[in-house]
């Protein structure tokens, strides 16, 4: 059951990388200009929203180079409901790109998430015993950051009806609500 969780677990990562990566606009449309990557000021506090395919990205494309420490809290509730928190993984938090991934695994309990942050948009990915699931912006996740800069990620986040498979069998929905902060 343990590899049939963790292919899964990639599959959802790549799944919502790729529908949230800022090439996947659909229909020729265009997302409008790249953000400049010369100095800007902190994000700090700006409110991105969702639901309608609106941006929720940090605004900015931050400098490659990998996340050292952070930690990450999450609710879940709906078809499953409970809690957990985990630290970064600092191996695989990295920004490359202009795209940043933040893992935060829990080893003792097998429960981890996976945070894509982009310019323009951000998404999820949530593994525990009972589902694995996600969303981003581009569908229905808010996301607002707290900091946002070369050294700080700070973000709160909430999707509602994010799509999951249960392990068990079958698929249904979670509304994800959490906290996380990234530092190097």
């Amino acid at each position: 059951m343990r590899p049939l969780r963790s292919y899964l677990a990639l599959l959802t990562i790549v799944a919502i990388t790729v529908a949230c990566s800022p090439g996947s606009s659909s229909g020729g449309e265009s997302r409008g200009a790249e953000p400049s990557t010369g100095s800007q000021p902190s994000r700090a506090a700006a409110s991105s929203g969702g639901g309608g395919g609106g941006s929720g990205g940090i605004g900015k494309t931050l400098a490659d180079g990998q996340w050292t420490s952070g930690t990450a809290h999450l609710d879940y509730s709906g078809d499953k409901s409970g809690s957990f928190d985990a630290p970064l993984f600092a191996i695989t938090s990295l920004t490359t790109g202009g795209t940043s991934v933040l893992t935060f695994i829990d080893t003792e309990k097998g429960l981890s998430a996976t945070v894509a942050i982009y310019p323009d948009s951000f998404a999820v990915s949530v593994t525990t015993a009972a589902f694995t699931g996600g969303a981003g912006t581009t569908t229905n996740c808010t996301v607002t950051y707290q900091a946002g800069d070369e050294h700080n990620i700070e973000a709160s986040f909430n999707c509602q009806n994010a799509p999951v498979i249960f392990t068990t069998g079958g698929n249904g929905t979670v509304n994800l609500e959490g906290t996380l902060s990234a530092s190097r």
